[in-house]
């Protein structure tokens, strides 16, 4: 994972905690729903349960003078690529259900197709950009709240 974080352009990488998480921190979250918890009780051995994944907390910051991503903010509509589909986030960011959204959507894309992405969320303006250095899809810009992906 840290490879990822390297690759993504970050540096100064480290690692600060390093926890177990099992089945009981899953109902914190609405992506794991009662029926879904109850199948992975029933199908993990027990001494599975309290440890699924090991969550961590990472710190990196990106490298002083390097540019998050290639920006149009001011680009006549002309210029915007044209998009093979579109998906609207509203005021959500790049949270794990919309990072999800995004990649399935570009996952039905052809090579070459562009994805529009609106939001108008602040810290998509530097989730955008890393998640495609991240998934080498190209960030194609963003102009206001929209956000160009071309898939690779």
């Amino acid at each position: 994972m840290l490879k990822k974080f390297f690759n993504a352009g970050f540096e100064a990488i480290a690692v600060h905690d390093r926890r177990p998480f099992g089945l009981a921190n899953l109902s914190r979250y609405p992506l794991f729903t009662a029926d879904f918890i109850a199948f992975l009780r029933r199908t993990l051995p027990p001494e599975r349960h309290e440890e699924l994944v090991i969550s961590l907390v990472v710190t990196a910051r990106t490298p002083v003078g390097r540019d998050a991503g290639t920006r149009c903010d001011d680009a006549p509509a002309a210029a915007l690529p044209e998009a093979a589909t579109l998906l609207d986030l509203g005021e959500g960011g790049c949270d794990v259900g919309a990072t999800l959204r995004v990649r399935n959507l570009v996952a039905t894309l052809e090579v070459g197709q562009v994805l529009e992405i609106r939001t108008t969320d602040p810290g998509s303006r530097q989730d955008v950009p890393a998640w495609c250095r991240m998934t080498g899809n190209e960030f194609l810009g963003a102009a206001g709240h929209r956000y160009f992906v071309r898939k690779r």
